[in-house]
């Protein structure tokens, strides 16, 4: 059990000492001395480790409003369920994501610039996950059942092809820059669209019919062809 104090200097004692122990048990040396001298060496300020850099985040303004009462406010309250399901589970919101919600509903064009941590993907889910709660108040029937085609041996077979009541479309489209972001954001739709207590709130709300949504993943780029200077 480590001993180290979970202070900023500890923290970065910490990290040294276990990143040594790695590097000397796979670059091993038989010469103790050589080993020592290498040991200082990467120990030397600059040269595997730098000073610690320490970055104070501000605290965000809390809206006055409760996650309940702002749903209601702009007319999807019964998505209250839904929303404190996995995507926002905390009774009052921050200002920038209940002003981002209340915007978008009301037909504006919305940009958040916040830092890290400050729920920039609830202000950006919350009025897609309201409109289609506002869009599910309309559906009829239910989805195509039955076990999967890649389960059965069968050809492809389009799972909700049978779906009553229920426009086949997509409702919305979130472009990700980075890969390591579209990870996060996956975990991220899977608490607010997949757990189980947002199927306990399709059950009762949309007759079992689910928010589904689909991960794609772009071709990589490729540098253009290049034109080549004809021979002489």
């Amino acid at each position: 059990m480590s001993t180290t104090p979970l202070t900023i200097a500890g923290s970065h004692e910490y990290l040294r000492d276990s990143f040594l122990r790695f590097y000397n048990t796979a670059y091993e040396l038989r010469d103790q001395s050589v080993s020592e001298e290498r040991e200082d060496l990467l120990r030397s300020h600059g040269v595997a480790f730098a000073e610690p850099f320490v970055e104070l985040m501000p605290t965000y303004t809390s809206s006055e409003t409760t996650t309940e009462d702002l749903l209601t406010e702009v007319g999807v309250g019964h998505a209250t369920g839904l929303v404190q399901a996995g995507l926002l589970p905390y009774e009052y919101p921050y200002a920038h994501q209940a002003d981002a919600l209340r915007l978008s509903r009301s037909g504006k064009n919305v940009i958040v610039g916040t830092g890290t941590g400050s729920g920039k993907t609830e202000a950006f889910l919350l009025p897609v996950l309201a409109r289609l709660v506002e869009e599910s108040r309309s559906w009829t029937g239910t989805t195509s059942s039955g076990s999967p085609w890649w389960t059965s041996g069968s050809e492809f077979k389009p799972q909700r092809s049978q779906s009553s009541g229920r426009p086949s479309a997509v409702r919305s489209l979130i472009l990700y820059p980075m890969n390591a972001l579209v990870e996060d954001q996956l975990v991220r739709l899977r608490q607010a669209f997949d757990s189980p207590e947002a199927h306990a709130w399709y059950a009762e709300n949309t007759a079992g019919e689910p928010f589904y949504f689909v991960i794609q993943a772009a071709p990589p780029c490729r540098e253009p062809a290049r034109a080549r200077p004809r021979n002489a």
